[in-house]
């Protein structure tokens, strides 16, 4: 060994000979000559070649170690003539160290095994995104599970309520008019189509779909589209002045209804000075037997809030009317937009103390022509009863007992009930004595379809004037003395002057519309709510579809509009 080396501190690792691999040329790497300075030979791993050994711990050669022995040495002041002799590194030398040299084993580090954990963790990995996929996979499924069922209900539900309806309604008016009681032309609020005692006559199963149907005649309702009316606008905007009194809204009832008859024109494009040179009136339907209205501007009773101040009963966006009309300004009206209401006046305020109703229930945007005495609100009458009959006697300050005297004499079951109103502000009490025909309850000896309420039908609007509904109603139409039959003469019961306050009366130069004139027995305007329900239980879904319904002069069911209302 050289002796330059000095102290320095040699790790040899001897490893066991392996024979060489064929084809492959011995490496002489690691393995030095002999006589190189500061090494040594291969052969050293045999026992008893090379150079000696000397423990530090003792002055025992220490022997030649073999294979797979790691073993630390050092030189010794002792040398030969290869070098100094070597002991083994970390074992201070000295008297009493045991002689025995401590020989290390490291063993060889396999080659797989940091790859096992890099599996570990790259399997774990996986089986989480393919756990994440999976949910989410099941999620988008029932997604699309609900999609589609809720699709084939909609589409399930939409035919039944809508062309079903339809059809439905049609057989309900044929056969009211084949069997109904009492038989006729008139309408009554105990037809077929509206008896309280026969809701089951209105309940349908098609399909899987469970119909029910809910008809209301819009004759029974104040039509607003008669402010627009130049020949009838007077007397409307009278009987909505009074019709708001009786609901007892918050404000001014006279301006009020200004207010809405204004914005009604401006919709209508009729301006307020009167019909010249302005565009055509609001249109009305023809005979009741005729064909259904024309197309009109004036189509919801949202329009009438259009611009209304946000907050408290107010809304600051314009509404869209029935049939999906925006409320915008009225197309050919003149001036600026009339104010907007406050929506308390249309739909009441039920935190008052009693609650309030609104003007929405009692008044229709449809144009009909005339209101049905059979079926009209009593609120809506109490309105359009004019101030005095034919011979100047008052009608206003009896005008509760006039309109309970004629609910006691027509079939209506929700008076014979003894429920007093139907609306707010309607005084209550005991019903008027009834025509023979009936005692509410008697089955099969009443009227309507169940044959359970009593009254008699009005089958022409003459038998209005009877005094033994009301002794003032017996000069309704006619003078004192007699006469024809017919309203609209200055100063009577159905025609004072504008200026008068009377409901009744029109420009001068053109006919003018009496009392008598408002009124029929038949109803052509309805609207239908069909609620659809498909499922049962828990499972079930509703939908509910409103209809406009005319009906024709053959009793067939025409749909004007139809619309979902949604589910309630």
């Amino acid at each position: 060994m050289n002796p330059s080396l000095g102290p320095d501190v040699f790790h040899l690792a001897a490893s066991r000979a392996r024979a060489p691999r064929p084809g492959r040329r011995r490496s002489g790497r690691g393995v030095n000559p002999a006589g190189s300075p500061g090494a040594l030979r291969r052969d050293l791993a045999e026992p008893g070649s090379g150079p000696g050994c000397e423990s530090v711990m003792g002055s025992e050669p220490v022997p030649g170690f073999g294979g797979g022995q790691v073993v630390a040495l050092q030189p010794t002041e002792a040398t030969t003539s290869s070098g100094p002799a070597l002991r083994p590194s970390g074992l201070a030398a000295g008297a009493g160290a045991p002689a025995a040299v401590r020989l290390l084993r490291r063993p060889a580090p396999r080659r797989g095994a940091r790859r096992r954990g890099a599996a570990l963790i790259l399997t774990l990995l996986v089986l989480a995104i393919l756990v994440v996929l999976t949910v989410q996979l099941s999620y988008s499924v029932k997604v699309e599970e609900t999609i589609v069922r809720n699709t084939e209900d909609d589409a399930a539900m939409e035919l039944a309520a809508v062309r079903g309806a339809i059809a439905l309604v049609g057989a309900l008016f044929r056969d009211d008019r084949k069997n109904g009681v009492p038989a006729g032309e008139q309408d009554t609020l105990a037809d077929i189509w509206c008896d309280p005692a026969a809701q089951e006559q209105r309940r349908f199963t098609l399909g899987d779909v469970e119909l029910t149907l809910e008809i209301e005649d819009l004759e029974r309702r104040l039509p607003l589209a008669w402010l627009a009316d130049p020949q009838r606008k007077d007397l409307a905007e009278v009987a909505l002045r009074r019709l708001l009194e009786r609901l007892q809204v918050d404000g001014d009832a006279a301006a009020i209804a200004a207010q809405i008859a204004e914005r009604v024109r401006q919709l209508e494009g009729v301006p307020s000075g009167g019909p010249d040179g302005a565009a055509p009136a609001a249109p009305q339907p023809a005979d009741p037997a005729g064909q259904p209205p024309r197309p009109r501007r004036f189509i919801g009773i949202e329009q009438l809030l259009d611009g209304a101040p946000a907050g408290g009963a107010g809304t600051g966006t314009p509404a869209a009317g029935m049939g999906g009309a925006p409320g915008g300004a009225a197309p050919g009206g003149s001036g600026a937009a009339a104010a907007a209401l406050d929506r308390r006046i249309l739909y009441g305020d039920p935190e008052a103390d009693p609650p309030r109703s609104g003007l929405a229930p009692f008044v229709t945007t449809w144009p009909v022509a005339r209101v049905n005495i059979n079926t009209v609100l009593p609120e809506v009458l109490f309105a359009l009863l004019p101030e005095k009959n034919k011979a100047d006697e008052p009608l206003w300050e009896d005008a509760d007992a006039i309109v309970e005297a004629i609910r006691g004499r027509r079939i209506d079951p929700a008076f014979q009930q003894g429920g007093g109103a139907g609306g707010t502000g309607q005084p209550g009490g005991q019903p008027a004595p009834s025509q023979p025909g009936g005692q509410p309850g008697a089955e099969g000896g009443g009227q309507g379809a169940s044959q359970q309420w009593s009254g008699t039908a009005f089958t022409n609007v003459d038998e209005l004037q009877s005094a033994d509904i009301h002794p003032k109603l017996a000069k309704l139409f006619t003078n004192e003395g007699g006469g024809q039959p017919g309203g609209g003469q200055p100063g009577g019961g159905g025609g004072q002057p504008p200026n008068g306050g009377q409901p009744g009366g029109g420009q001068s130069g053109q006919e003018e519309v009496g009392f008598k004139d408002l009124l029929a027995v038949k109803s052509r305007s309805y609207m239908v709510r069909a609620r659809a329900r498909r499922g049962q239980d828990s499972g079930s879904v509703e939908a509910v579809y409103r209809l406009m319904i005319w009906r024709g002069a053959d009793d067939e069911a025409v749909a004007l509009y139809v619309a979902e209302a949604g589910a309630r």
